[in-house]
Parts: C-alpha cells; sequence; structure tokens
C-alpha cells in the first residue's frame, strides 16, 4: 500500500526555506532584480538605491526591516518598468537649499532622512555622525534638501 497526499501539495506547510522562495517568486508589478548585500548595507539605503519603500523591501525577503543583513546575502528587488514609472524630473532642474533642522523627540536618521528625501549617508556626512551617534532632541543638523518637489 502506497500513502496518498489527501490534499494538495499547497495545503501542506513549507520548510522556511521555501516559504522564503515562495515569497521573492511571488508575482509582482514591474521587473524583478538582484541585490548582493556588501559592508554597510542596510535595508534603507539598499531601498533608496532602487527607489523602493524599505518596509517593502524587507517583506519581499521574509524580512523585517530592523532584522541584520549578511555580506553576500541576496536580496530580491521589484521594480517599476521604466514605462510605467513616474517622470522624475531631472537632476539639473532640481533647487537645492541648505536647511537648519531641529531634532524633535522621537526623531532618528530614518525618518528625518525620509522627511527630507535624503539619504542617511547625506545626513552624517553633512553632520560629522556616524551610526552609532544618537540624536538629542534639539541638536541642529544640516541638511541639503530639494525644494522644487515640496508642496
Amino acid at each position: 500500500m502506497i500513502p496518498v497526499a489527501a490534499r494538495s501539495a499547497d495545503s501542506y506547510t513549507f520548510s522556511q526555506e521555501q516559504r522564503l522562495v515562495k515569497t521573492q517568486n511571488r508575482s509582482r508589478n514591474g521587473y524583478k532584480s538582484t541585490h548582493i548585500v556588501k559592508s554597510g548595507d542596510n535595508f534603507w539605503d539598499i531601498s533608496r538605491k532602487y527607489k523602493v519603500n524599505h518596509r517593502s523591501l524587507a517583506k519581499w525577503n521574509g524580512m523585517a526591516p530592523t532584522d541584520p543583513l549578511q555580506i553576500g546575502q541576496k536580496l530580491v528587488v521589484w521594480q517599476e518598468n521604466p514605462s510605467t514609472a513616474k517622470s522624475h524630473q531631472p537632476v539639473e532642474n532640481a533647487v537645492m537649499r541648505n536647511i537648519m533642522y531641529k531634532v524633535r523627540r522621537g526623531d532618528s536618521l530614518a525618518r528625518i532622512a525620509d522627511k527630507f528625501n535624503v539619504s542617511i549617508k547625506d545626513i552624517e556626512r553633512w553632520n560629522n555622525l556616524n551610526r552609532k551617534t544618537y540624536l538629542q532632541p534639539g541638536q541642529m543638523l544640516k541638511l541639503s534638501v530639494d525644494v522644487t518637489n515640496n508642496i
């Protein structure tokens, strides 16, 4: 006698690796590319590079945005097709302004970077900060922001 499954294979629990592959291969709008993690990479910086949301990037890879990344790890990135992507104003038409931002309670480099559409690395560079530096309420940060698309 040969045992036979009572339900389809999709009904049974997959291993963690199988679930990850299924999540990464789920059809989405746009096209799929792969990013190989390098030293210093994090979800935020990778998402900025590919112009995607950092939470979505983590979700596509079965991770949380705060999960650590391993050097050499392959991340799936879903990007918009160039034909469907929003037309962005050319960089040469950008109007940049230097501003001083006063850190508020609960602010983080990621939140500030998202709010002003700049990268964390830029904020660190402009203010001589590093990842281990804690922001303090009342602290002033120099930012260079594009004011052409601000409403």
